[in-house]
Order: structure tokens, then sequence, then C-alpha cells
């Protein structure tokens, strides 16, 4: 009975929302109702808050489901071909197309023939060498100085005569020197044994290296520096004593 009830109340639901439904209630899609448990009957609202003590709120769809697709028509005749349509712009040119790879080397062409010899040239003129003046060094009989310069490099070194018996190189500025004597080590008469004596100066004032002659007159040193602030230029000087109280200096090259 119930069920038959409620059923009936449905049926009657569907065709009074179906009369009464308006274009947005349609558009919505959902029919909103409250059954009354008593009495059957079934009145359309706007939500459950509508619905009485004695009423349940109901909703359906307005719309049922989506039917099945319908098979597929026939194919209509072909239409006639239409205009041919006007030539297109040119479109613009492409991008250049990477370089090619290099191709391989060809072998080697034969050897030519060897050219005649060309006449001899005009002699060049006669070249001249000016040797540098010497420089002495004269102290006074049985006295050490003062101090005599021989050679100075600008204001980077000097060679100088500390007394008759002693030569002495000495930085003056603070740059990157070479100092090297070869010098007497042992004397015997007029011969002596020689041996090197070298110093490496860098960014020091004031380093210095002597050597000694002999005290016989005739004793000899070799001098060389290199110097690194003039671009590597190398100093060679030869240097001997001349007196008891003297000594002299030649620049060589």
């Amino acid at each position: 009975m119930g069920n038959t009830r409620w059923a009936s109340a449905i049926a009657g639901a569907f065709i009074f929302g179906a009369l009464f439904l308006t274009a947005d209630t349609v558009g919505a899609q959902t029919i909103r109702a409250c059954f009354n448990n008593t009495n059957g009957n079934m009145r359309l609202v706007s939500s459950a808050a509508d619905c009485r003590t004695n009423e349940t709120f109901l909703t359906w769809n307005a719309a049922g489901s989506a039917g099945a697709t319908g098979p597929t028509g026939a194919s209509g005749p072909v239409g006639p071909t239409g205009p041919a349509g006007t030539n297109g712009t040119n479109g613009a040119v492409g991008p250049t197309g990477p370089a090619g790879t290099n191709g391989a080397v060809g072998p080697t062409g034969p050897a030519g023939s060897t050219g005649a010899i060309g006449p001899t040239g005009p002699q060049g003129p006669t070249g001249s060498f000016t040797s540098t003046p010497p420089s002495f060094a004269v102290f006074p009989a049985g006295t050490g100085g003062p101090t005599v310069p021989h050679f100075a490099a600008g204001n980077e070194w000097v060679l100088e005569a500390l007394e008759a018996g002693t030569l002495q190189l000495r930085s003056t500025a603070a740059n990157f020197f070479v100092f090297s004597f070869i010098a007497p080590t042992s004397c015997s008469g007029q011969t002596a044994s020689t041996s090197e004596a070298f110093r490496f100066s860098f960014n020091a004032v004031g380093d210095t290296l002597t050597a000694a002659f002999c005290p016989n007159v005739g004793s000899t040193i070799l001098v060389t520096v290199t110097d690194f602030s003039q671009s590597a230029a190398v100093f060679t000087f030869r240097c001997q004593r001349t007196h008891l109280n003297a000594n002299i200096c030649q620049r060589l090259f």
C-alpha cells in the first residue's frame, strides 16, 4: 500500500512537474518536491528547507538520459569542383645553410725545377768597432779608498774598486741581476789558480759580490753581469791590476 502511494505520487509529480516547470527549472535539469507522508500529496519546492516536518524532500532529473547514437547516414553526392584559386605570394627566403666540411687535402704536386743562381750582390761597407775606453782606479799609496766606480748601469748596479786589490759589484735598485767574478783564489809569484764566485740578486738594494786581485801586477779578473732590468742585457769586463795602488777595467761587450 505504501509503495503504491509513493509510485502514484511520483507519477503525478512527473506530470505536474512537466506542466509547471519554468524555463529556469528546465535549465537546471532537476525537479525538487516535498512528499506528504500522511496523505501522499506532493508539491514542488525550491529546496529541502521548504519541506514541513511530515514531508520528505525528493529530487529527480527533468530530462532522461541520452539515447543511443543513431546509425550513420548515407554519404551525399560529390559536389562540383570549385574554381581555381589565385596564386599565393612567394614565401620568405630561408636561412643560409651551414657551411660544408673542408674537403680532403689534395696530393702533393711534383717538385719544381731548381731556379738559376742569382747574381752576387755588391760588397757591403766595412764594419767598424769602437771599444769602450778603459776606466782607471788609482789610490794613494798605502791607503784603501775612497771607492772608485768603474761602470754604473744607470741606477741599477755599479762595478767599483774598493781599493787597488779589490773589486765589488753592488745593486743600487730593487731589480733582478746575476753577478759573477772569475778571479784568483791562490797566488804564487806570477801564477794563480782561479775560480768563479757568483750571486743572484733579486729585488734588493745593496746586494754585493767582491773579488780580490793577487798582490802582483798583472793579476786579472773577469767580470760578468746579466741585467734583467734591461731585457736580459749581458755586460762583460776584463779588469787587471796595473800597479800596487791601481787597477783598470774595460768593457769587452
